[in-house]
């Protein structure tokens, strides 16, 4: 579930309205015998939570119908009104915040509304679009007050002067989020931010054997620059513009090529190149091509070095000759087109492009801290275990000539792995930790930290740990 929190007080009692999606990931060909549809993948919905005891109110459940990527509630004066902003679908709900019948729809609420404030009036909604750079004004008094179900546009401020985003990247991102558009989804239920909002991933693992693939763990596309060789865990595209198979398929949508093009040998995946035929799939290539870094890893110093435990790490990294096939820059050499089976194939595996699963594309391992679960079928929680399955498997390294000690070692390694420089600083003789943090043993740990806050660094900790969004 990913939202955001709105807290109000009822009876005495602290509340929470959260709005997120809800992933089905019980849905396969694999897993229950069903496929997953552009209607079946997510819901959008909106949540009360009481905090004390922690728990929802399932009848209060508000679900958001053709909608996507539910990012922020407001509620009239009296509680009666939910005015819900979808980020993937541009536009602001307006739900029977009792019943969750839609009263109205502020459609075209600027490009990807992620923020929502309504004055102590009740009479101006402000609206603030991510990607329209803007903050829409909305007069909501008469929708409020006396049924209406139009809500008028005062006006529209501009939020920045300058934009950082080269164009046809601001473009391609607008595209990435953007379920509204028929060419990208049918139904307004999917985008690319679906799943990778900010470009990063949500943590599920889909079953995709109805695509002719298998059991798959959604991968970060950040620090990728749109690919480092073949696409996927299986290697099944070799260009961003091969999504358009995605999009037309899974998505539903209509698609962002003529059909005459499509068609022209480009109706299979890594056959005739995409590139150049369509503007918009080459925007959202420039925008993917544009996450060239990943978020740098909370287990280093606080100077962006690495811990001692990690620099042992490193040199059984290069012992065991892991770099064979995790080298260079990007530390994978998925660029050779090779598949590997490491051992960690199953029936669940299913195939590839509907033929025979040989291997997995060997993934970079910058910014491994941020994207558990591990392995192409999410089957490992933690670096840790996926030390320990290769250890019995025999087939991802030599492992196994490893103490669980030196395991340990590795594993921090690869938690600390990302695009850091490290700092040139003195040092006061105080020790530095692998977490950013200095210790001191007279320093207890804070305790008591309170449920509502955790569920607030939880929530909302997620984008703010790769630094303000672009």
């Amino acid at each position: 579930m990913v939202g955001e929190l709105w807290a109000e007080r009822s009876n005495g009692k602290c509340l929470f309205r959260l709005v997120g999606k809800k992933d089905n990931t019980s849905r396969g060909w694999w897993r229950d015998g069903e496929p997953l549809t552009h209607e079946s993948t997510v819901r959008s919905v909106a949540l009360r939570i009481s905090v004390e005891p922690l728990s929802e109110d399932v009848t209060r459940r508000l679900d958001l119908d053709d909608r996507n990527l539910p990012s922020a509630v407001e509620l009239s004066p009296l509680g009666d009104i939910a005015f819900v902003a979808t980020e993937g679908s541009n536009s602001v709900e307006v739900l029977d915040a009792y019943s969750g019948r839609r009263i109205s729809s502020i459609d075209n609420a600027t490009q990807a509304p992620e923020g929502l404030w309504l004055d102590d009036s009740g009479a101006r909604l402000y609206v603030q679009g991510f990607l329209s750079r803007s903050v829409a004004v909305y007069d909501v008094g008469l929708l409020i007050g006396s049924g209406s179900n139009r809500a008028e546009l005062i006006n529209e401020i501009a939020t920045t002067t300058s934009e950082v985003l080269e164009p046809d990247v601001l473009a391609g991102k607008r595209i990435f989020y953007d379920s509204s558009d028929v060419r990208m989804s049918r139904d307004n239920y999917l985008s690319c931010a679906t799943c990778h909002l900010d470009g990063e991933q949500d943590g599920r693992v889909w079953d995709f054997t109805n695509r002719g693939e298998g059991l798959r763990n959604t991968t970060t596309l950040r620090g990728k620059r749109g690919g480092q060789g073949r696409l996927h865990w299986s290697g099944n595209f070799d260009e961003v513009q091969d999504f358009e198979h995605d999009i037309r398929n899974a998505f539903g949508g209509l698609g962002f090529m003529a059909q005459a093009d499509f068609e022209a040998g480009r109706d299979t995946p890594l056959g005739e190149k995409k590139a150049g035929v369509s503007k918009e799939l080459d925007q959202l290539a420039s925008y993917l091509q544009s996450l060239d870094r990943v978020p740098d890893s909370p287990f280093r110093t606080a100077h962006g070095g690495m811990s001692a435990e990690a620099k042992r790490g490193q040199k059984l990294f290069e012992r065991l000759e892991c770099a064979s096939c995790h080298s260079g820059e990007a530390f994978t050499n998925s660029g050779d087109d090779t598949l590997y089976d490491v051992g960690t194939l199953s029936a669940a595996s299913g195939l590839r492009l509907g033929n025979t699963l040989d291997g997995i594309d060997t993934p970079t391992l910058l910014g491994l801290w941020s994207t558990a679960p591990y392995l192409h079928d999410g089957s490992a929680a933690t670096l840790d275990e996926v030390l320990e399955r290769a250890a019995q498997s025999g087939k991802h390294g030599d492992v196994s000539s490893l103490s669980e000690t030196e395991r340990a070692e590795l594993a921090q390694y690869l938690r600390e792995l990302d695009q850091s420089v490290e700092e040139a600083h003195e040092t006061d003789g105080a020790e530095e930790s692998g977490c950013g943090c200095r210790l001191a043993a007279e320093d207890p740990p804070v305790q008591g930290v309170s449920l509502a806050g955790l569920l607030t660094v939880l929530l909302l900790g997620r984008r703010r740990r790769s630094g303000p969004r672009r």
